[in-house]
């Protein structure tokens, strides 16, 4: 296979109607576009659904608009996710650092303390590299502030001020290494949707959401969807069911129920 030679702007919009089959009407709106975005992130980003197996043409009728249309409700659709993503992750910190103060203590000595996990099996290993971690970012010397400002001033750092320091990643091994698993609520049967898809995301923001975040999230979802049409022609790839906006009327576990 030769190597990708560089096309200018022009030469990339040819290349997609002559040798691709694009239908492209309005080449200064297209090569805008190509400026803003750039052909790799936008045409080979966002062709898959569009291509016609066989001969890995663009199906007849696809137009550069089309691409377009896909690349900016993905791009409105990540924001969404995104912003009510940071939410939960803020819900979960807050819930999971209250309980296990709670339950075991806020002192640098509660949760640094193998015996307050479940210190067990394989997750020894796990706990030990988790606590370490923790342990690390107790420091005179901490890039964050209000952790300089805690071990200057009280000489040590509560859970509940350690868990903004934390990752995703590290939160998760800690919510795996309790004694009290939190327990996602199953239904009877096995789902179709809502595994490894978009949807399940859905489904994940619904139990770990507030009930306004959650209304807030769902309405901005349907909005989205509402202003891209595209949406329905994908939806399903997406992992959405047809019935999806019963999502709305699945109980939302508050946290007592869940923990």
């Amino acid at each position: 296979m030769g190597e990708k030679r560089f096309l200018t702007y022009d030469e990339q919009i040819t290349f997609l109607e002559k040798e691709k089959g694009l239908i492209i009407s309005n080449k200064e709106y297209a090569k805008k576009i190509l400026l803003k975005i750039g052909y790799f992130p936008l045409i080979n980003g966002y062709k898959e659904i569009f291509k016609e197996p066989i001969n890995n043409q663009f199906q007849k009728g696809t137009s550069f608009e089309d691409i377009y249309e896909l690349y900016d409700f993905d791009n409105d659709l990540r924001n969404i996710f995104i912003k009510y993503i940071l939410l939960a992750e803020r819900n979960i910190k807050s819930s999971l650092s209250y309980h296990f103060c709670k339950e075991y203590g806020d002192l640098q000595s509660d949760y640094l303390n193998v015996n307050n996990y479940d210190y067990t099996g394989k997750k020894k290993s796990v706990i030990d590299k988790m606590v370490k971690i923790m342990s690390g970012q107790l420091r005179y010397d901490s890039d964050y502030i209000y952790i300089r400002h805690y071990m200057t001033t009280y000489h040590y750092v509560p859970l509940w001020v350690l868990m903004n320091v934390l990752t995703i990643g590290q939160l998760s091994k800690i919510y795996a290494s309790q004694k009290g698993r939190i327990q996602i609520p199953k239904e009877k049967g096995r789902y179709t949707y809502g595994k490894n898809d978009l949807y399940a995301q859905v489904i994940i923001l619904k139990l770990l959401l507030s009930t306004e975040d959650f209304h807030k999230f769902f309405h901005d979802l349907k909005m989205c969807f509402k202003k891209h049409s595209i949406h329905k022609e994908i939806l399903g790839k997406m992992g959405f069911p047809e019935n999806w906006q019963r999502i709305g009327r699945i109980k939302n576990y508050i946290k007592s129920e869940i923990l």
